[in-house]
């Protein structure tokens, strides 16, 4: 994992306030608030740094990609990212689970090439992304129930997912600032999903 700064810091100020309350027992030691805001860009490519990781907000991009991600558990307390949000690439990913209290994505959501993933249903908490949403290439996402959006600042783009069988998930989509595509999915046979979207810049 890129950039652990604060994890550093955030575990030396720990090890000062354990020593202190061992060692000097009469001081009356107030533990200061540590933040919970990752300050950049964060990348993870493992489950154990995926693990590790402990934020309410990432301010720049958070790109979760690595062959052995199974969860995304230790995401639970996440409710904002600044820039986009990229999952992509992960063989053995089965759900967004994690993600569930994340409710604001400043720029683009991308979720690719995931080949086991089956459910978006980690996605509930996010009504809206300013940027692109790409859902694509994960083979066995059968539908996109629990992608609550309302709606999308820019491109959504769902295309070549093999086993998705309806949209319905979007229901309560209600706007696509730009364009729109739905393309490749072999097992789709109707975008009866969409039908509260009033809204398109571009089809």
């Amino acid at each position: 994992m890129r950039k652990t700064t604060h994890r550093s810091e955030t575990a030396a100020r720990i090890r000062l306030f354990v020593f202190l309350s061992t060692y000097l027992p009469g001081l009356v030691l107030v533990m200061p608030a540590m933040s919970q805001v990752f300050d950049g860009n964060l990348t993870v490519t493992t489950q154990a740094d995926l693990d590790l990781v402990s934020y309410t907000e990432v301010t720049g991009n958070l790109t979760i990609r690595g062959g052995d991600i199974v969860n995304l558990d230790a995401l639970k307390i996440l409710t904002s990212i600044g820039g986009n949000l990229t999952i992509s690439n992960n063989p053995v990913l089965p759900n967004l689970d994690g993600l569930s209290a994340l409710t604001s994505v400043g720029n683009r959501l991308v979720v690719s090439s995931n080949e086991v993933l089956t459910s978006l249903a980690g996605l509930s908490s996010l009504e809206s992304a300013a940027g692109d949403v790409r859902i694509q290439s994960n083979a066995a996402l059968g539908n996109v129930d629990g992608l609550a959006l309302t709606s999308v600042g820019g491109h959504l783009w769902i295309s070549g997912n093999e086993a998705l069988a309806n949209l319905d998930g979007l229901s309560g989509l209600a706007a696509v600032e730009k364009f729109l595509r739905i393309e490749e999915n072999a097992a789709l046979t109707n975008v009866d999903g969409l039908s509260g979207l009033a809204s398109v810049g571009e089809l």
